[in-house]
């Protein structure tokens, strides 16, 4: 390699650590201002608590409180039975009008009963000729002319006999189908001449008079709700609400919605409710003291329902079970206390045990 090769590579080294150390100068620059702008905005920044989030509250306050509740229901008929016939044969009579009314003990059906009446015949001259054997034996029995096996054979024969002319007599009676309440006949589901079997629907029949009202409330209304009460119901194209009695209230809760079922009666002696039809049950709800949050304040969720409390300054997040609501009210059975501080405002911001300041606070005046 040549002196002029050699010099020319030493410059360009020269040169070379000269651009990096400026380069290697001005990063190192960079990034001491950067930490230093970090550390004064570090000690500039606030070491202490955040400030208290002010909120708006109430101080729960046992309030007397009513409500009337609308419940849907149905018009049912009082009593409702399908007209089915007991035995099997041929129809011979079913002169109903249909959707007329009926009395009860009246003929509805007849089915066709002659063989069975000349089966009862024959047996009433069986029994007669059993009879007579039987009065022969026991006088013969008195002069032991005839074994006491005889005699019995020819009890147990007289006996035999009645027992199959009762059940005869049983047959017959079911060939007449009468109504067993008086009502109103449905639409008829067969004609005369038609064989029919005990599962055969000849028609319907439905006590309409009075009616049946059934609703249901739930399970936590059960203690506002007794028998003989007065509850009001309206139904839709009808001007003047009606009037029902409770007469029952069932024993058990639906598992599923925890629903109870509550049945009434309804007068309709001039026939103007009609089964099916629904109907809207208002039914007043009375507490006499309750604790009252309002309904704003309440935070549900899928298990339960929770309120925000103030306690030493902080919120508390308080599960509560709550009972009768009205517009703007709702009251609660459990979870808070008398003078408890309830948070109405802000309840999207706030979090258990944040710090929290009262700005506006009222009481609930009976």
């Amino acid at each position: 390699m040549s002196q002029v090769s050699t010099r020319k590579i030493i410059v360009n080294s020269i040169i070379f650590l000269l651009i990096a150390g400026f380069l290697y100068l001005i990063v190192m620059k960079f990034i001491d201002k950067k930490e230093k702008a970090t550390n004064a905005a570090i000690a500039a920044s606030p070491t202490g608590p955040k400030p208290a989030m002010g909120v708006d509250g109430i101080v729960v306050k046992s309030s007397a409180m009513s409500d009337d509740v609308d419940l849907p229901g149905q018009l049912l008929p009082y009593e409702e039975v399908d007209i089915k016939p007991e035995i099997n044969g041929k129809l011979i009579a079913l002169n109903i009008k249909e959707g007329g009314a009926i009395a009860k003990g009246q003929l509805i059906a007849k089915i066709f009963d002659a063989d069975l009446k000349a089966q009862l015949n024959k047996l009433n001259v069986q029994l007669d000729l059993a009879q007579k054997t039987e009065e022969r034996l026991k006088q013969l029995l008195t002069i032991n002319g005839a074994s006491k096996q005889d005699y019995d054979n020819a009890v147990g024969q007289v006996n035999n006999i009645n027992a199959d002319i009762e059940i005869l007599k049983v047959n017959l009676s079911k060939t007449e189908i009468r109504a067993p309440f008086s009502g109103k006949l449905g639409l008829k589901s067969v004609s005369n001449g038609a064989y029919v079997t005990s599962g055969t629907i000849l028609t319907s029949l439905q006590q309409l008079n009075p009616c049946k009202l059934e609703f249901s409330v739930p399970e936590k209304y059960l203690a506002n709700i007794k028998t003989n009460e007065k509850v009001m119901f309206t139904i839709d194209g009808h001007i003047n609400p009606y009037q029902a009695t409770i007469y029952a209230i069932d024993t058990k809760a639906d598992p599923v919605n925890r629903n109870i079922k509550i049945r009434a009666s309804v007068p309709n002696a001039n026939g103007s409710l009609s089964p099916g039809v629904f109907a809207n049950v208002k039914l007043s709800l009375k507490e006499g003291n309750a604790l009252l949050v309002p309904s704003q304040s309440i935070i549900p969720d899928a298990k339960s329902k929770k309120v925000f409390v103030v306690k030493n300054g902080k919120a508390s997040l308080v599960v509560i079970q709550t009972g009768l609501r009205n517009s703007s009210m709702v009251q609660v059975l459990n979870g808070l206390n008398i003078g408890d501080t309830v948070i109405t405002t802000g309840l999207l911001s706030l979090k258990p045990d944040m710090a929290v300041k009262i700005k506006a606070i009222k009481t609930i005046e009976k």
